[in-house]
């Protein structure tokens, strides 16, 4: 739920790689149109009202203030980061309506449920895009339902917005990908294109546990009847801050960075919460942290008065990939993000710094007041090295770090002359007639955003070019 664009150095390069129309002066208006955002503290030049997904402020509490405050007295601005002016401090901005969940199902997809020329169909998984080997032009899907193999077709064009997980697995399995493995799992060739071969992540740690002075109810502590009455009446409080996040800032390295631009190098996420609050009921699962581990780093600690601050790293140096694991389509595939491999250790140099920031905040007066302080029990495996030192947190980051679920560019867009493209600027898969990816797969650079806001702009901007195609704009 968490709405954040990027920046618009991000969409400028995104088209200087040879893809016109993505430039950030070409996409803020589809951005805008999408948008009935109510945000008090926004930069109301850039933020839209009347489109179909609302937007909003995340409820903060005293320790969320006290984090913008924090970084105000180092010199940072309060800023709209969904504005051209991206670095700083702000509270979150969500697709959310009256403090509650609007996804994109609800807030496009259920208005127009009774179309006569729309049909949704639950319950199905797509196995695979039907393809003519004769033409290699796509002619429909191939679905399961309640255990029956069906087909639809398509009297114009595929268009497969899977997600950059599962579009790149779509392909694959119907013949459009890397040779090798198509061979490799019995797949017969359509298109040799270099599907899944490029995999963006943003590498994040959620486990850093500050104590603090004050103590914060936990989530099942808020589900009592005067919050929820407060959250059914008023959509405020608590309980409509998802997971409860509630600031973020983004920030620039003093490493030099390759970029060269305004986009930011790293977030600090402010969490009300730790992983230790729930006594590692849900968030010690969620990051697959076993359960021995976390007693023996984090069970001491629970009934601690806590809170989190989550570093991600923005542009990341570092690229996965994809692979096949069967041909089976219920077999997941193989996803390898390679996460700090890049030969100059660019990644976790940012990461480091993005640490020592984080041990920055704590010593300001804003954060003093709280008594905020990282618990500097030493990270277990890496007892041997000096605490706080740039060894240390290496070895650290190998054990804490994992997935922000940030994954982009498994089919890239590019020019032709583009190796690692799989689609086209108009979102049209090279070799492959009336098939279209319209998802975050299609991304070709890294973005300082988490990976909400860009679907919705590229489905605004791919539906545009559908109906122009088809004569419809």
């Amino acid at each position: 739920m968490v709405y954040v664009r990027g920046n618009p150095d991000d969409y400028n390069r995104w088209a200087a790689q040879g893809n016109p129309g993505w430039s950030y002066e070409e996409v803020l208006p589809y951005f805008l149109k999408s948008e009935d955002a109510n945000i008090p503290l926004s930069d109301p030049n850039y933020h839209g009202t009347g489109g179909y997904q609302s937007t909003e402020s995340f409820y903060t509490t005293e320790l969320g203030n006290a984090f913008i405050q924090a970084g105000q007295e180092l010199g940072y601005p309060l800023t709209d980061y969904n504005s051209p002016q991206q670095i700083g401090f702000s509270p979150f901005q969500a697709t959310t309506r009256f403090g509650r969940r609007a996804s994109t199902a609800t807030s496009f997809l259920q208005p127009v449920l009774n179309r006569e020329n729309l049909d949704v169909l639950t319950g199905a998984r797509v196995t695979r895009i039907l393809i003519d080997p004769h033409t290699n032009r796509a002619y429909g899907v191939e679905y399961n339902r309640n255990d029956k193999k069906m087909t639809v077709r398509a009297n114009k064009e595929v268009i497969l917005c899977a997600g950059a997980l599962q579009s790149p697995h779509l392909l694959m399995l119907s013949g459009v990908g890397p040779k090798e493995q198509l061979v490799k799992h019995g797949i017969k060739t359509l298109q040799d294109l270099p599907v899944g071969q490029t995999l963006y992540d943003h590498v994040a740690v959620f486990n850093f546990v500050f104590s603090t002075n004050v103590s914060m109810p936990s989530l099942p502590d808020l589900f009592n009847y005067d919050e929820l009455l407060r959250w059914y009446k008023t959509g405020q409080g608590p309980l409509s801050a998802p997971i409860s996040s509630e600031a973020v800032a983004f920030l620039k390295s003093n490493h030099p960075n390759p970029l060269d631009g305004t986009s930011p190098d790293f977030e600090i996420v402010f969490v009300r919460q730790s992983l230790i609050s729930d006594n590692g009921a849900v968030g010690r699962r969620i990051l697959r942290i076993k359960q021995e581990y976390y007693q023996k780093m984090y069970g001491p600690l629970e009934g601690m008065p806590s809170i989190s601050m989550i570093p991600i790293l923005l542009h990341p140096k570092s690229v996965g990939c994809m692979k096949l694991k069967s041909a089976d389509p219920y077999d997941d595939p193989l996803f390898y993000a390679n996460y700090f491999s890049d030969p100059e250790n660019y990644d976790i140099r940012i990461m480091i710094e993005a640490i020592r920031f984080m041990l920055r905040l704590t010593e300001t007066e804003a954060f003093r007041k709280y008594d905020i302080r990282l618990i500097s029990d030493p990270v277990l495996g890496c007892e041997h090295l000096e605490y706080n030192s740039d060894e240390y947190w290496y070895c650290a980051l190998q054990f804490l770090a994992g997935s922000a679920y940030h994954q982009t560019s498994t089919c890239k867009m590019g020019p032709k002359h583009d190796e690692k493209a799989v689609v086209n600027h108009e979102l049209k898969v090279y070799g492959v007639g009336n098939l279209r990816v319209i998802d975050n797969s299609v991304i070709p650079v890294t973005l300082a955003a988490h990976t909400n806001a860009p679907a919705i702009l590229i489905g605004e901007v791919g539906s545009d070019m559908v109906k122009k195609d088809w004569g419809v704009l």
